[in-house]
């Protein structure tokens, strides 16, 4: 599966942060610095988001698991992503 920015989200990059904004219900969605990385990734496998987490922060293979799981779970609900495949 592959997960997808929503076309029609807005993003503003303020470089420490990345807001998100879906225009359909004017909802505001801050990304810190590991969900701007994982946002920028996209689009991805978890699989794949999971091994560039670990290998760009230094971390192991199950907080890497853990945090791609838990971004990706919020911007589902948000529904500012969507899965492919």
């Amino acid at each position: 599966m592959i997960y997808k920015p929503v076309e029609q989200v807005i993003v503003t990059d303020l470089e420490d942060e990345l807001v998100l904004l879906d225009p359909s219900t004017q909802a505001m969605f801050s990304l810190n610095r590991v969900g701007r990385w994982l946002w920028q990734a996209l689009p991805a496998s978890r699989e794949s988001l999971e091994r560039q987490l670990a290998d760009s922060f230094g971390i192991d293979a199950t907080t890497a698991s853990r945090d791609v799981g838990a971004v990706l779970s919020a911007l589902l609900q948000a529904h500012l992503i969507e899965v492919h495949g």
